[in-house]
């Protein structure tokens, strides 16, 4: 996901992370057998027509190659992590374990991962010998400055030298870890479908502070797809169901308000 955020606008990225409540539902629908009824496959539409519109305002404003590569960037981000919300969901439901627990295992598989991938990004550059015979950047790479996927020797000088990113990068973990012990436990007492809706949270905030520090500038297209993006969230977590076609019927209110306690119009 880091990667995608050097071809493509942050607001962009975080609008486009509805995709994680379509696929963390269907996962959730395939592996957990959770229910799935009428007006959460219409919340899953609205959220898919505002990425729809979202990701056709990205290549409306930029470079269609560049975006490309953020797209498949994202995409593999948004595709695991579904994956990881409801492994940990059926983790936690038949095992009674801490979330601070979960949050250290993956923490140092995650640092086995990265650090294996880091060895192998080392080695792989990303300029070329031009026409001209000096060495280029590849065209569909946005970050390339010392010559390598990935510099970490260049990375440790930074944080040696820079107090300003060294403050920044422990803000970071701190604030990831929060984030983390917070997701885990939602996971917990709430399931993964809502875990994954609280990423609009974080397009709200992410969109304000981007076009209150101009940032970027604001556009009508992407406010339409981000408001699409929520109306479906809360038609999805039930926040406000229409009631046209019996939508509404469903719904865990109305199902608790039914004698035998069930729906005939699972999915």
């Amino acid at each position: 996901m880091y990667n995608a955020f050097n071809f493509m606008s942050v607001s962009i990225i975080q609008m486009l992370s509805g995709l994680r409540v379509i696929l963390t539902a269907l996962f959730s629908r395939t592996f957990l057998k959770a229910p799935l009824y009428a007006h959460h496959v219409l919340g899953m539409l609205v959220i898919f027509l505002g990425m729809v519109i979202v990701g056709y305002s990205a290549y409306v404003d930029t470079s269609g190659e560049s975006q490309a590569v953020g797209f498949v960037f994202l995409g593999l981000s948004y595709l695991l992590s579904p994956v990881q919300m409801v492994v940990e969901e059926a983790l936690l439901s038949k095992y009674s374990a801490n979330p601070l627990e979960i949050i250290g295992y993956e923490g140092v598989s995650g640092f086995i991962f990265v650090s294996v991938l880091l060895m192998i990004f080392q080695r792989i550059p990303c300029t070329r010998v031009g026409k001209s015979g000096a060495s280029e950047i590849y065209p569909q790479v946005a970050y390339c400055p010392y010559g390598r996927m990935e510099d970490s020797y260049v990375g440790f000088f930074q944080l040696k030298n820079s107090p300003i990113i060294r403050d920044l990068v422990v803000l970071m973990i701190v604030a990831l870890c929060v984030l983390n012990f917070s997701s885990v436990g939602v996971t917990k007492h709430l399931k993964s479908r809502v875990r994954s809706t609280m990423s609009v949270t974080q397009t709200v905030i992410t969109w304000i502070i981007n076009i209150s520090l101009k940032l970027e500038q604001f556009n009508a297209l992407q406010f339409a797809g981000f408001a699409l993006s929520v109306v479906g969230v809360m038609i999805y977590n039930e926040i406000y169901v229409p009631s046209v076609g019996g939508l509404d019927r469903c719904t865990k209110e109305n199902i608790a308000k039914r004698s035998k306690g069930d729906c005939s119009a699972r999915l």
